[in-house]
């Protein structure tokens, strides 16, 4: 898998973006339950090609693989806001990535 990760960011700086969802849909087919390839796939179809249902479905597989994805919910909550203008829908995920990665607050207070 890293391999094919590797191959994934190196299309991605080349911007060769069609390949790069080639390459992850075959990563998926191989490991269906592979939470940051489905966050990855997410992410192209919506930021590039602007398919945001199928990119919302794909971030709902990312987690299920794994509730807390911590990008899979920043970009669900994003993807919520920016698209759908559903902010309550929103809060709920980005509240989750406060309760899952508390330890990422460092000393921060909110």
């Amino acid at each position: 898998m890293a391999k094919k990760m590797q191959q994934f960011l190196d299309l991605c700086n080349k911007q060769d973006f069609n390949k790069a969802l080639s390459l992850l849909e075959d990563l998926i087919k191989d490991e269906p339950q592979n939470s940051e390839a489905w966050r990855l796939l997410a992410q192209i179809h919506w930021t590039y090609n602007n398919e945001t249902d199928k990119a919302y479905d794909e971030l709902i597989e990312a987690l299920k693989c794994n509730p807390k994805n911590i990008w899979a919910l920043v970009l669900m909550g994003n993807l919520l806001i920016k698209e759908k203008n559903d902010v309550e829908h929103a809060q709920q995920y980005y509240n989750k990535v406060l309760e899952y990665h508390k330890d990422l607050l460092g000393s921060y207070h909110l």
